[in-house]
């Protein structure tokens, strides 16, 4: 298997890490793919389901020194998982709206949100 498998890829499912990891979102199977620098394939985790690290319908994935972070619009959580994608926890955010991608800077995780308009026509973002 190598980055070639995919035939559907959307903004937000692909990151890179500084070190060149290729970090995949395969939204329809439900998994993380990981690839070394070359391209070579390294390991994949995550699955289909509501418990601790299975995914209800995941949207995006950012990379950062520690691991993985994978955005799940159903259970409305930030999913984190090491470096061997073991799952470390799960941060719900059940208040906020749905992003439109999320990033991961320094010790910062950065996510944007949709915009609406408001009745009077003006644009409310919610950040």
């Amino acid at each position: 298997m190598g980055p070639e498998a995919f035939y559907q890829l959307d903004e937000g499912t692909v990151t890179v890490s500084r070190m060149g990891t290729i970090t995949v979102l395969d939204r329809a199977n439900y998994r993380v793919v990981q690839f070394d620098s070359d391209g070579a394939f390294r390991h994949m985790f995550g699955r289909k389901g509501g418990g601790p690290g299975e995914f209800e319908f995941p949207g995006y994935v950012t990379t950062d020194a520690d691991g993985v972070i994978v955005w799940d619009a159903r259970k409305r959580a930030f999913l984190r998982f090491d470096l061997d994608g073991n799952f470390v926890d799960q941060v719900s955010v059940r208040d906020l709206g749905l992003p439109v991608g999320i990033a991961k800077h320094d010790d910062t995780l950065i996510y944007g949100f949709r915009s609406r308009r408001t009745a009077d026509g003006r644009r409310e973002i919610s950040l």
